[in-house]
């Protein structure tokens, strides 16, 4: 009994327990948001009321005729803009009276009057006989810009054809009497989805919580533009996650330098990979004797692209919330803490120290049956267990070079699901809150391993006073290079730019491999993790310092990429669970699989030298 008892006290034995305890917890959670992500698959398609309307025009065909056609191909949705004061005036649809007054077509003066009395509640606009009404108390200038509501007529043309009414409204001066009758004006006319029009939110800043009640009682959902920086969009996600449909849509600028094939990925992926559950879709080319039947080409191009990605065409939902119960987020908790304390351990420290640390992260793990621990645990379980993998791989007596770099692989991958494990709640699944320490977890563990191996593999003080050769220079310049390039193309908002090759790649690998993995894994990391690991197991891993150090050490640095990668992965809380498991997987196979064979190559290299310097002695 006591033997027994001595065995699960060993460090090895701790370390095993913490890192399967973590999995089983983060898989428990990522399951729960696979069943979420399960039953929320249908995408919308949805098209521009004003570029419908252009191209039937241009190709001799009705509103609803086009609306038809489309919906064939498998649009479900139109948007629609408010129309305006100024748009009337420009097409001679109203005009201002000698008086003051307002007039207009006959007809519509209980529309204007019921408009300007939304934006300007004070104006006591009124209608005076058809086709005249008054608004004391607005300049013209203002008027100008004051929203009429949407097109009646259009909108149950849209909804007559089976369409789904996407409101898109402006904001402007409103109370908040005015921001609700405005949302209850727009589901009296068949909108069902509210867009923001402009760079602000209807009802920014002090009526957003009024717009989202109104959004609640009219049975409305929020649509949120990605990547759309839009002043309020985000405070209304976080204030209404359960209303928000999150949408796609490339750009006119954007879509001028695509190919069809380019366009198409990009929609598709938006979808299987991102959550995102409205597409908007605009026309490549206007050209042509009959563009609406050219557009409609291509919306069923695109339903086709999105249905081979397993992804159903239907009305867009709201997610539901796949929060774990707090009982289950304080163990998760606490097997990360007791990840972070074993990999602490497992660098050298211990006695009171590692004693103290352990005590104050159990605390912290036990607290995160609370929201505000949670993100700072998840963060320590994606710094640690990296550095965990490579540590684990120091200390292992295998000599298998495939069953050290899978034992790093699945170390690595527990830090990603602690992030999985913790974070897993709608409004990480909405994107209302992300994972903040993206790039810190990405890049501390590089640095930190690059210095641990420099530390215990070379004399510093002697290789500091060493003169500087060019190579080592022109290598550490184009480490810190690439490191620095990683971090700028790293994060959910990632502003690096893809270059064209890239991009060609990408979609290579999308349709050999079951998953696209990440290029930084698949050609950078894993490989030269593999390559590394080959190194130090030929060269004598238990041996002290091994030959060729400095190539060790440095590919084992240089493979960190890799299994940070694997975290970051799971840090994208927004892209489906299982996509993000399969995209794991299938990098570690390719990139292992192509560092298998430069570690062969080079191998044998390294057989020959040494053949040839034992015949030379």
């Amino acid at each position: 009994m006591s033997e027994r008892i001595d065995r699960w006290r060993e460090p090895a034995f701790l370390r095993t327990a913490a890192v399967a305890a973590v999995v089983v917890l983060g898989l428990v959670g990522g399951g729960l948001r696979a069943r979420v992500e399960a039953r929320n698959r249908a995408v919308t398609l949805a098209a521009e009321e004003s570029a419908v309307s252009q191209m039937a025009a241009a190709s001799g065909l009705t509103f609803r005729r086009a609306l038809e056609r489309l919906r064939q191909e498998g649009l479900g949705a139109v948007v629609m803009e408010e129309e305006t004061v100024g748009g009337w005036l420009s097409t001679n649809r109203l005009g201002f009276g000698e008086d003051g007054t307002i007039v207009c077509w006959p007809g519509a003066e209980e529309r204007i009057a019921r408009a300007l009395r939304l934006r300007f509640p004070r104006s006591s606009a009124k209608p005076l006989q058809p086709g005249v009404l008054s608004a004391p108390g607005v300049p013209v200038d203002v008027l100008r810009t004051a929203s009429l509501g949407l097109d009646a007529k259009k909108a149950k043309e849209v909804w007559s054809a089976g369409l789904t009414v996407v409101w898109r409204g402006a904001s402007g001066p409103m109370s908040a009497d005015g921001v609700r009758e405005a949302v209850a004006w727009a589901r009296e006319l068949g909108a069902k989805a509210f867009l923001p029009l402009g760079d602000r939110v209807l009802g920014y800043r002090e009526s957003l919580g009024d717009v989202a009640e109104a959004l609640r009682k009219a049975g409305m959902v929020y649509v949120s533009a990605e990547f759309a920086k839009i002043a309020g969009d985000a405070s209304m996600v976080a204030k209404a996650p359960e209303l928000v449909v999150r949408l796609h849509a490339a750009q006119a600028a954007e879509i001028d330098k695509m190919t069809e094939r380019e366009y198409l990925e990009r929609y598709a992926r938006a979808a299987s990979e991102r959550g995102i559950r409205m597409l908007l879709l605009r026309p490549m080319s206007d050209a042509g004797a009959t563009p609406l039947e050219g557009f409609a080409t291509l919306v069923g191009k695109v339903r086709r692209a999105v249905q081979a990605e397993g992804l159903p065409l239907g009305s867009a939902k709201p997610y539901e919330d796949p929060s774990s119960p707090p009982w289950l987020l304080a163990l998760t908790g606490l097997a990360v803490a007791s990840l972070v304390a074993v990999t602490a351990q497992a660098f050298g420290l211990g006695g009171r120290a590692l004693a103290c640390s352990a005590a104050a992260l159990g605390v912290l793990g036990a607290a995160c049956w609370v929201p505000p621990a949670r993100p700072l645990m998840a963060f320590l379980g994606a710094l640690a267990a990296p550095l965990l993998a490579i540590r684990t791989v120091e200390l292992s007596p295998r000599r298998s070079a495939w069953l050290l770099y899978a034992a790093a692989c699945g170390v690595s991958a527990a830090g990603g699901l602690a992030v999985v494990g913790l974070l897993n709640g709608l409004p990480y699944l909405v994107r209302a809150e992300q994972f903040q320490g993206v790039k810190a977890a990405h890049a501390l563990p590089i640095v930190a391993v690059g210095v641990w191996f420099f530390l215990r593999w070379f004399d510093w003080r002697s290789v500091l006073q060493r003169p500087v050769v060019w190579v080592q220079a022109l290598v550490a310049v184009t480490l810190l290079a690439a490191l620095a390039f990683m971090l700028l193309r790293t994060g959910n908002d990632n502003p690096g730019a893809v270059s064209g090759i890239e991009l060609r790649l990408r979609s290579l690998l999308d349709q050999l491999l079951l998953v696209r993995p990440r290029t930084k894994e698949v050609f950078v990391g894993h490989p030269a993790l593999f390559v590394g690991l080959a190194l130090w197991v030929r060269l004598g891993k238990d041996a002290g310092v091994p030959r060729l150090a400095g190539w060790v050490a440095l590919l084992l640095t240089v493979g960190m990429i890799g299994q940070t990668s694997i975290v970051n992965t799971f840090c994208h809380l927004h892209t489906p669970f299982w996509l993000g498991v399969a995209r794991v997987l299938v990098g570690v196979l390719v990139g292992g699989l192509i560092g298998w064979a430069i570690a062969a190559f080079l191998s044998s290299r390294l057989g020959a030298t040494e053949q040839g310097e034992a015949a030379d002695g």
